[in-house]
């Protein structure tokens, strides 16, 4: 075997290892793979190679066979002609033939064996009669060519070849041309070739001259001599010698082993046959990975184009993100325009509860508002009055501060008709808890005064708090200190809430859902 070249592996035969000539007809051989199991795949056969056989040819007696067609379908004229012309054969029989009589009559049978006795088989045509209605030709050409070649080989004679005495009707097996065809490829295998005597106007004849000219034999009308027997046999040894090919049987074919029993690496054991004759076997070993995709290509096409669609998905879907994302960040500052927030409030999202984030101002230094009138019993100048200027002025602006803070959480709250806070338990055997959000504050903490109390010792007795304005809600942050938590972020500010966010304070987990209608 050479199965470099896989999926067009090449079985090879010595021509030493041939007891017979095959024929150069691709059609006729057959090779089948298997990995191992009992299931074999035939492959298709792309070329043959047969090399020149030199088969023994003993110089002794010839064989020929005779058939007569004997069957009461045969018209009664026809039949004595064809009578006539085998005694004729046998007459003009020469020393070193043997000859045998075969009868059709619905079923084959041998009248005499082989003999070279002349007296012996002109009787045995005289005694022929006519019985049955049924020819079946195939069968007894079948029958007689097998017989003639067990007889030669027990023997190791030669055979000069089978003559067919017939109407050229079949009224029984109905012959068709596969018939004629494969009857022909037997002569040939068995190199016994076919002669047709045909007395009558045969419907068929063109299939019995095909079959006889394919086998090496010829078709006669009525008679025939048996010169011209031997000289078919002197063009057919003439022909039967071409010129030196191999000296090994080639085939070349396509494997059709499945994929997944045919990987780079695997073992492939190969039978190859000659009709039904077993010519031997072999084995390979698949080459690899390219040559798997070359017997594949169909698989790794489609494997390809599905790949190339999911990496066309993804890039697809990294793009409609990031340009959801650049949308998002310019409708954010589009959204601040809307709100005329002044530039001097852009630090309201620090926490203004961190003393880092709000200094006491200088010694001296006067804070100006419009809107903080003085008393005129305050003295600017003191000290005492100065700390209290300053105190309610950083009052009235962490006040506007928060005031714009509100107002964008607000503008991204989404309305609901009603708000509610699950409590989810730690223990998963037990139910979580539902609060219905109905009063326009809700204060959470650890106190029993707080609207939804919480037995959780992190956290303070107000920690937190959820407020509606006009079916929309904001949560704040009290200023605990285990701080709270709003989808994992520190809140800082208040934020609005949006159905399925997860607040967490302390050792404590609320989801908020919005419902609506």
């Amino acid at each position: 075997m050479r199965g470099d070249g896989f999926p067009e592996p090449v079985f090879e035969l010595p021509a030493s290892a041939l007891t017979f000539q095959p024929a150069a007809d691709s059609i006729r051989f057959t090779v089948r793979e298997s990995d191992g199991g009992e299931t074999f795949y035939p492959a298709r056969i792309k070329s043959v190679q047969v090399p020149t056989i030199q088969l023994k040819k003993p110089d002794s007696t010839r064989l020929y066979a005779v058939v007569i067609d004997a069957t009461k379908s045969v018209p009664e004229k026809q039949f004595k002609e064809s009578i006539a012309a085998a005694r004729s054969l046998v007459e003009a029989m020469p020393d070193d033939a043997s000859m045998a009589v075969f009868r059709i009559n619905g079923k084959p049978s041998r009248l005499r064996n082989f003999t070279s006795n002349e007296k012996d088989l002109l009787s045995t045509l005289k005694k022929v009669k006519r019985t049955g209605k049924v020819t079946r030709i195939y069968d007894s050409l079948f029958f007689a060519l097998k017989e003639t070649s067990a007889y030669a080989k027990k023997r190791d004679l030669p055979v000069g070849g089978l003559v067919l005495f017939t109407d050229g009707r079949d009224e029984g097996s109905y012959l068709t041309e596969e018939d004629c065809i494969e009857i022909a490829a037997k002569g040939q295998d068995l190199q016994i070739p076919i002669f047709v005597v045909l007395n009558g106007a045969a419907k068929n004849e063109r299939l019995f001259k095909r079959m006889a000219l394919r086998s090496g034999g010829e078709l006669f009308q009525k008679t025939v001599r048996f010169e011209d027997l031997t000289q078919s046999e002197e063009a057919t040894e003439e022909t039967a010698t071409p010129e030196p090919s191999s000296d090994k049987l080639q085939i070349r074919y396509a494997s059709l082993m499945p994929f997944w029993k045919a990987w780079p690496g695997s073992t492939i054991h190969v039978q190859a046959y000659y009709d039904d004759q077993l010519l031997g076997g072999a084995s390979y070993e698949v080459p690899g990975l390219q040559a798997f995709i070359a017997a594949h290509p169909v698989l790794f096409l489609l494997f390809f184009v599905v790949l190339a669609g999911v990496l066309a998905s993804l890039v697809w879907l990294f793009l409609s993100v990031r340009r959801k994302q650049q949308a998002e960040s310019a409708e954010e500052p589009r959204q601040e325009e809307r709100l005329n927030i002044p530039d001097a409030y852009g630090d309201v999202f620090i926490d203004m509860r961190d003393p880092r984030n709000n200094p006491p101002a200088e010694p001296g230094r006067m804070i100006e508002s419009e809107d903080l009138p003085l008393d005129e019993s305050d003295d600017p100048s003191s000290v005492k009055g100065r700390r209290r200027f300053e105190k309610e002025a950083m009052t009235l602006n962490m006040k506007e501060k928060a005031y714009v803070v509100l107002q964008m959480a607000l503008k991204e709250a989404p309305a609901y008709d009603l708000g509610v806070l699950i409590k989810k338990q730690r223990d998963l055997n037990r139910l979580d808890h539902r609060y219905d959000l109905f009063l326009d504050e809700t204060y959470i903490g650890n106190s029993p005064s707080a609207t939804l109390p919480v037995k959780d010792h992190a956290l303070s007795n107000l920690h937190a708090k959820v407020k509606r304005f006009d079916k929309k809600y904001v949560i704040f942050d009290l200023g605990g200190r285990a701080g709270t938590f709003l989808n994992g972020k520190k809140l800082l500010k208040p934020m609005p809430l949006r159905s399925g966010d997860e607040i967490r304070m302390g050792h404590t987990m609320f989801i908020f859902k919005g419902e609506r209608g």
